[in-house]
């Protein structure tokens, strides 16, 4: 079935003299832009092809990421910007800078450079154009940019069961056209220490600290998990337990300042803003949570994962599947009550805490490494850039 994890190569193939375009909407650092950042070093130091990214709306944090690693980035913008004719010769631009940098593949990532690069790519001398659902559908627009991509892009991925049955649901793509790919995951070291993160939040050393790593929008739930702490909170005696929210203030921040101030959580709620340090943030924290509306599969939830974190999280395809159907700490969406147990149950049993973070630890590392998703992203690229040079089109 085409929803079935990709399979891997037997080797790690030569791409030496081939050219990987990636293609993005910003360098920020949210989801889709981690598994780039992941992917990109990956393919460029394993395969050896050289890797370009773009992004076509803002640059970011990303771009120093890829620097770093070696990895050639660019902004491309005009497209977002303009309506009609000026739109036009904005795509045919594009275009054009594609013709000159000749990419044997394209890789594109969610909704706009899913649709730019799919309608494009027939007239950019590449030999295939991968459309990467990596999450679980946010945008269908039905104009003439999404049709003329989805009729001629051949090659698709999903990063969960979400995403595809969005593919196939609202796009029409047959099942089999659609490659699962699980995200990656890698933590970086942490930049500041455990005491150190817990000054700068006013949390003791004893005191239990959940957090979520997600940018607060209206696709999260984050209001559910400040309702589940308000009756969490209240149970944990002695040192009182505190949550970190990490991410970027988005539409919905407004409203969770004032709800956590009706609640009562201000000493006890930290909206810590975007970090560049989420390895140190989880190792200063206890417990993982992760309360949502709609997902792919986060990387909020595997990033807690790897640091070795117990977690407590909605039941959503996409994060059953990455913490285990049978895991006993997925709650049903917006259930303030049944969040609130699973937090209560590990702020108040270390053990518990110790043995499903050990768990979590395991799964992370052997089933969303990184280098499993580059490979399971090379057997789909393998019979097009290992052939004998020379573009198919």
């Amino acid at each position: 079935m085409g929803a079935e994890p990709g399979r891997q190569p037997r080797a790690i193939p030569d791409w030496r003299g081939r050219t990987i375009l990636l293609v993005l909407r910003t360098l920020a650092m949210g989801g889709t832009e981690r598994q780039v950042g992941y992917l990109a070093p990956w393919l460029r130091g394993e395969t050896g092809a050289r890797v370009v990214v773009w992004a076509l709306e803002r640059g970011g944090p990303l771009a120093a990421r890829l620097a770093g690693r070696g990895v050639e980035w660019e902004l491309r913008r005009g497209i977002l910007e303009h309506r009609g004719v000026a739109k036009l010769a904005a795509l045919l631009g594009l275009l054009r800078h594609m013709r000159r940098l000749q990419p044997d593949a394209i890789l594109s990532f969610n909704d706009l450079p899913n649709k730019v690069c799919g309608a494009l790519w027939p007239w950019s001398k590449a030999g295939i154009c991968v459309w990467n659902q990596r999450d679980e559908g946010r945008e269908v627009t039905g104009r003439f940019l999404e049709r003329r991509a989805l009729l001629q892009v051949g090659v698709f991925t999903a990063n969960s069961r979400q995403g595809a049955e969005f593919l196939t649901g609202k796009f029409g793509v047959a099942a089999e056209r659609i490659t699962l790919i699980p995200n990656g995951v890698r933590l970086d070291p942490p930049g500041r220490s455990r005491d150190e993160w817990r000054a700068g939040m006013g949390v003791g050393p004893r005191a239990v600290l959940a957090a979520m790593i997600a940018n607060l929008h209206h696709f999260k739930d984050h209001e559910t998990l400040l309702r589940a702490w308000a009756l969490a909170a209240a149970a944990g005696g002695g040192d009182a337990p505190h949550l970190a929210l990490a991410g970027g203030p988005g539409d919905t921040f407004p409203m969770l300042l004032d709800l956590r101030r009706s609640l009562g959580l201000e000493n006890s709620v930290h909206f810590i803003g975007p970090t560049d340090d989420v390895s140190g943030l989880l190792a200063a924290s206890d417990i993982g949570v992760f309360s949502s509306r709609l997902e792919g599969m986060p990387n909020g939830v595997l990033e807690c994962m790897a640091a070795g974190l117990p977690v407590v999280a909605t039941r959503i395809a996409g994060i059953a599947a990455a913490l285990g159907e049978d895991y006993p700490l997925l709650v049903p969406p917006a259930d303030a009550k049944a969040l609130a147990d699973g937090l209560r149950a590990l702020i108040g049993d270390e053990r518990l805490r110790r043995l499903l973070g050990e768990r979590n630890q395991l799964r992370a590392r052997e089933e969303f490494s990184p280098a499993a998703m580059g490979m399971r992203f090379a057997s789909i690229l393998e019979p097009f850039l290992s052939r004998p040079h020379g573009k198919t089109n």
